[in-house]
């Protein structure tokens, strides 16, 4: 019995979600149903403020706040670890600002920041790559 569960904080872009999770169990060594590790996923798209429109300056409300009270959410839940699947949420001023109020609020979940993750990956495994190619949204971008 898996005593850990991951946490998934979808709804920034409508299959994200659902996308981290499938990629979760389509790369877990399984050999029945129980064997897999067991996930938590909300996604609530009318609650999270648009990422890129905060980061551009047209709405002031930084949706950290939103994504943050999720975490939470999942952590109550039993979420031992949480993914963000979304490039935009790990811009600095988002992130940061998640990452504070865990540590604020004495959360224990750990939070993948994807970003570092592949670039960690990038470095271990294409130690001579000198130029990747990244899909983002504007905010992410500027």
């Amino acid at each position: 019995m898996h005593a850990k569960r991951i946490g998934i904080v979808g709804g920034m872009g409508p299959k994200t979600g659902i996308d981290l999770a499938h990629k979760i169990i389509k790369n877990t060594v399984a050999n029945t149903d129980q064997d897999y590790i067991p996930m938590l996923l909300v996604s609530y798209p009318h609650q999270i403020e648009d990422r890129t429109g905060f980061l551009q300056g047209k709405h002031h409300k930084n949706p950290a706040y939103t994504i943050y009270q999720l975490i939470r959410e999942l952590e109550s839940w039993g979420a031992h670890i949480i993914g963000i699947p979304c490039n935009t949420s790990h811009s600095a001023p988002i992130m940061n600002v998640i990452s504070e109020q865990l540590i604020a609020n004495h959360s224990s979940v750990v939070l993948v920041n994807m970003i570092e993750a592949v670039a960690e990956f990038i470095l271990e495994h294409f130690p001579t790559t000198k130029k990747i190619g990244l899909l983002a949204t504007l905010g992410t971008y500027q």
